[in-house]
């Protein structure tokens, strides 16, 4: 489901699109923060892809929709 990019958050988890080059598409990716910067970013193939830049026109995040909870891929997903 989509979401609007305030409403995004420390913890969530994210799938991503097909727009990027760094995360393979409808990749689980969890949302974590960077300790120096306080911004959030998802860990990607070529280390840290930060979200900031990632709100359209309307304030929705682009190129992730939230992950349903309930998802099987939550369950098995690896978390760093």
């Amino acid at each position: 489901m989509t979401v609007p990019f305030a409403d995004v958050k420390l913890g969530d988890h994210l799938v991503a699109d097909s727009g990027f080059t760094c995360i393979k598409d409808g990749e689980v990716v969890e949302v974590l923060q960077d300790k120096d910067n306080m911004e959030l970013y998802v860990t990607c193939a070529v280390g840290r892809h930060f979200l900031k830049g990632q709100e359209d026109a309307h304030g929705m995040l682009v190129g992730f929709s939230l992950l349903d909870t309930g998802h099987p891929k939550l369950a098995t997903r690896q978390v760093f």
